[in-house]
């Protein structure tokens, strides 16, 4: 059986994560919240795993090949595109701690609402608001949003929604 110490020896074993960061993240931020109840016993597999409308979420160790490039440190601010079920802006959050911010969007509404969703069930402090700030769902308001200098995507739009209305700002730290 796979297991995060598993995966997390493979990569300090092959030179793939240096960040201690990450792996704090990593240890810390349950995957098995953001995958089915059918996959619970596949979490830790090193593979992707599907989601909803035909996504995925990408394997581990992809994930961390990505965030590693980021050279990313406490502090910083993030901007992902493509919040897909929340997993990988979890990872982020995490890292940029109390002191950054991690701001993430996806243009399909239902992964918007499963990235709500598995953020608040990773009992993650987070924000959610639409382009005007308008607060859609407040849990625990950390920074103020200033979603208009992050984005301006007027012309964007899939279904016959603006992607403002979809804008995630995800501000957040474990409890």
């Amino acid at each position: 059986m796979s297991t995060k110490e598993n995966l997390i020896h493979f990569w300090k074993e092959k030179n793939i994560v240096n960040n201690p960061l990450l792996i704090d993240a990593f240890r810390s931020v349950p995957r098995e919240i953001f995958i089915a109840p059918n996959l619970y016993h596949l979490a830790y597999v090193d593979k992707p795993l599907p989601t909803i409308r035909n996504q995925s979420i990408s394997q581990p160790t992809t994930i961390m090949i990505m965030l590693e490039a980021l050279e990313i440190e406490m502090g910083h601010n993030v901007f992902e595109l493509g919040a897909g079920v929340g997993y990988q802006a979890a990872l982020l959050s995490k890292v940029v701690g109390s002191e950054g911010k991690c701001t993430t969007t996806d243009i399909i509404p239902e992964l918007i609402h499963a990235t709500n969703k598995n953020l608040t069930n990773a009992t993650m402090k987070f924000t959610l608001r639409d382009i005007s700030g308008r607060v859609i769902r407040n849990v625990a308001l950390l920074f103020p949003a200033n979603t208009e200098s992050l984005v301006s995507m007027d012309a964007v739009s899939k279904n016959g929604m603006s992607l403002h209305d979809y804008i995630l700002e995800l501000s957040f730290r474990i409890r």
